[in-house]
């Protein structure tokens, strides 16, 4: 499995970081295609954005929550615990916050 974390301090453009971290998820799988070892499974790859927790991007993520949701339905909490304590990540793609001042991963809350 190939865990594909993007770290996000602040959005120029959320579509186009949405976009991008797309692109990127297929080049992984294709990666993962062309060396799979014959007869056997390619590697997963699993997406989470790990995003700055600051007032400007809570709010930002607010404001656009049916890209948010159909971008990343992975369960946070489990996203949470795949990253700190080593457990099996979510098949969806997700979303944690990163609080700078505690150096801490929390789990991304739907509602406001």
């Amino acid at each position: 499995m190939l865990i594909q974390a993007e770290c996000w301090n602040t959005f120029g453009d959320l579509g186009a970081a949405v976009r991008a971290t797309r692109r990127k998820k297929v080049e992984a799988q294709d990666h993962a295609l062309a060396t799979a070892i014959s007869g056997s499974a390619p590697y997963r790859v699993a997406t989470v954005w790990v995003v700055r927790s600051s007032e400007t991007n809570r709010r930002l993520l607010a404001r656009y929550p049916q890209i948010i949701d159909a971008t990343f339905a992975g369960s946070s909490r489990r996203w949470e615990r795949a990253l700190v304590e080593g457990r099996e990540p979510p098949i969806d793609d997700g979303l944690v916050w990163f609080d700078a001042a505690t150096r801490r991963l929390t789990a991304w809350g739907r509602r406001p």
